[in-house]
């Protein structure tokens, strides 16, 4: 480790106590339902070598195979557990029954037709596309990269354990094992550099690579060079104690473990502000230089906060019922409550436009100009403007088949104006139309069946 460019952050002001949250994109119920955030507030000395809870520190990991559904009880069957991700016309489905989602059967389609083009004999722990290329990591712990179109093996390593693909940049294929972090040529699988005594990976910003070290001085952020895994900075976390980091446009917004929230500017180390969190409060995104907190005030009305990243003044308020934030795009802040979404102006909170969805914990999804609105049990799905709230269409599962779930259906990708819904009565996974909700193809989905 570099000595160059060092800061202390040293809290001299800790109150008493700690204080733990969780929180995430949708709706209360609705996370229950899709279990797809992980939960804030467990001490980062306990997870910072544990590559699967990366997710904690804010991190983009190179695998983000759409939305998850946990096991749910029901009659007869209970949902699989289903993810995907597109690259034009190749689309990577992961199957796996809901009592084991870690483990699952992968396979690639075209996306126009539903053609089977490969899949994977043995199953898969994480998948993903980087350069072009399919990367896999098997159950047996081998990272392999295929090619997208055919599955062919371009290269393939034995890993240990312990190991996990945590990101991507560029041709650059992340692993971090135990206390080492190593990155490897996503075409040729050369191991370009590896660094030892390193935490989990964070993110990558500004072409940094952020992650942990631990020295004798305690524990330190490093800003690494992709290039040769070389530090660029360093920056000492005398208070060890953090809820989570997120780095944006070069600034780190840090959560200590007593719930005061202070940004620290990376170019010239300084300490832009520091204040403590509402109680119950949840850092639910930080975006262009924003940060959105959810409140959680169990028995009152929920309330959305937005605060200035530089200075950390209190930009605008929205409280509706249980209402917290879905997706920030395009100028539009979305938020969800009990049966209702709402589009929100994101510099004033101004009201745009409010939806009642008539049914409970609505599951949403905003991608290009839609507002996607899945009632996961009543297996109906309705499509609002994004920019205007007006409804476009309206559909419903087809019932029957191989029992009941109370789970009907879900959406488990849209990409490219295509719609991927999984049905659960019937076991199908159903590409339709994202203008006309006309339907492309379906295949089986082969577990639970």
């Amino acid at each position: 480790m570099q000595d160059d460019d060092v800061i202390e952050i040293i809290d001299l002001d800790r109150p008493e106590g700690t204080g733990s949250s969780s929180g995430g994109a949708f709706s209360h119920r609705s996370r229950l339902w899709l279990g797809a955030l992980t939960g804030i507030g467990i001490v980062v000395t306990l997870v910072l070598f544990g590559p699967a809870l990366a997710p904690l520190f804010g991190m983009t990991q190179a695998t983000q195979p759409a939305n998850p559904i946990p096991q749910t009880a029901g009659v007869g069957h209970t949902p699989p557990l289903l993810s995907m991700v597109t690259d034009g016309d190749v689309g990577l489905v992961k199957e796996a029954p809901s009592y084991s989602g870690v483990i699952g059967r992968l396979y690639a389609v075209q996306t126009t037709t539903g053609r089977s083009l490969w899949q994977v004999a043995q199953p898969v722990r994480e998948f993903g596309m980087a350069d072009g290329k399919v990367y896999v990591y098997k159950s047996t712990y081998v990272l392999a990269v295929l090619n997208r179109q055919t599955g062919a093996t371009v290269w393939q390593k034995q890993l240990d354990v312990d190991a996990a693909v945590v990101g991507t940049l560029e041709q650059q294929l992340y692993v971090s094992e135990g206390d080492q972090l190593a990155a490897y040529d996503v075409n040729t699988g050369a191991r370009l550099w590896s660094r030892t005594r390193v935490g989990s990976f964070l993110q990558v910003d500004a072409g940094r690579i952020y992650t942990f070290a631990n020295s004798r001085t305690g524990w330190a952020l490093l800003a690494l060079r992709p290039q040769d895994g070389k530090t660029v900075q360093t920056y000492m976390m005398m208070d060890v104690y953090l809820r989570s980091i997120q780095i944006e446009h070069g600034l780190a917004y840090v959560v200590q473990a007593d719930g005061v929230l202070f940004t620290l500017r990376l170019t010239d180390h300084r300490q832009l502000w520091r204040q403590a969190l509402p109680d119950n409060s949840t850092v639910a995104r930080i975006l262009d230089g924003r940060i959105y907190l959810d409140i959680y005030d169990q028995g009152k009305d929920n309330l959305i906060e937005v605060l200035n990243g530089s200075n950390g003044h209190l930009l605008w308020s929205y409280s509706y019922g249980y209402v917290s934030t879905t997706d920030v795009q395009n100028g539009i802040v979305y938020v969800s409550a009990h049966s209702s979404v709402s589009a929100l102006r994101v510099e004033t909170g101004q009201l745009l436009w409010h939806y009642e969805t008539g049914f409970l914990d609505p599951a949403i999804q905003i991608n290009d100009g839609i507002v996607y609105i899945n009632s996961l049990s009543a297996g109906v799905i309705d499509t609002l403007n994004a920019r205007t709230g007006q409804h476009i269409w309206h559909y419903t599962t087809p019932q029957g088949g191989k029992g009941q779930s109370m789970i009907q259906n879900f959406i488990v990708h849209v990409d490219g104006g295509i719609v991927y819904i999984a049905a659960v009565n019937n076991f199908t996974l159903n590409a339709i139309n994202a203008s006309d909700k006309s339907l492309l193809w379906n295949t089986p989905i082969h577990v639970n069946t």
